[in-house]
């Protein structure tokens, strides 16, 4: 298995915090940016692909100073055009299965290595972790999925109406083949971006397999003071 990291955002509800990428914001005493590529171990992945934009030089110094015994690879994504875009834009480096998250989402007592586990033990395309118990007002804020049985049959991105309590995260497993489609993903007219979920669901309306799993007691997709706020206060 393939870790991909998406840091290219701007992170522009944030600057009062930082005017440096958000993905180097010090989260309990390491960068963000940190936690994500030292899942690269848990998943025993064979090579790291790490997609940048914003400030990117200060991202791939990051990395080269602290993580230079790692299999790295460097994408750049010009115009920040949404998940699937960045996927789009790091498409030839991945030549395998692979574990995708957001390089400002902070997870929380993470169950990786255990889903790394399902994902080798269970047939399926698209693992999507989730976090269980979550209240609504939360979940508008990412993305709701609908089951049926074990089996998720429609995602939402930032719903108004949740399925259920379970939050969508950005820590999802692919099947390789699954990015035949990255290219039948259409321009979401509102958000102006590629969507990672409008990429699941047209997976699923082909008939592949979407199963979730609960990568965490918490994740957070740090936009916003309070955000960065609640995570420092979690004990880890």
């Amino acid at each position: 298995m393939q870790l991909v990291i998406l840091a290219a955002g701007k992170g522009t509800r944030i600057r009062n915090l930082t005017s440096r990428n958000k993905c180097l914001l010090s989260v309990h005493g390491n960068p963000l940016l940190y936690y994500n590529v030292k899942l690269a171990e848990t998943i025993h992945a064979s090579k790291t692909i790490l997609v940048v934009g914003y400030k990117r030089e200060e991202v791939i110094s990051y990395i080269s100073n602290n993580f230079s015994d790692q299999n790295i690879s460097i994408c750049v994504q010009e115009r920040q055009d949404g998940i699937v875009g960045a996927l789009r834009t790091c498409e030839k480096e991945i030549s395998d299965d692979f574990l995708l998250c957001l390089g400002d989402e902070y997870l929380l007592n993470p169950k990786i290595s255990q889903m790394y586990t399902f994902w080798s033990q269970n047939a399926c395309d698209i693992l999507c972790g989730i976090i269980p118990n979550k209240p609504f007002s939360e979940i508008k804020r990412t993305y709701a999925l609908r089951l049926d049985g074990n089996y998720v049959k429609q995602v939402i991105e930032k719903p108004t109406q949740p399925f259920n309590d379970l939050l969508g995260t950005g820590y999802c497993m692919f099947s390789h083949k699954l990015l035949r489609y990255l290219s039948d993903v259409p321009l979401d007219p509102i958000r102006n971006q590629y969507e990672l979920c409008d990429w699941i669901q047209i997976a699923i309306n082909k008939g592949h397999i979407c199963k979730t799993f609960s990568v965490g007691t918490d994740a957070f997709n740090i936009n916003s003071t309070n955000d960065y706020k609640i995570v420092e206060s979690q004990n880890t």
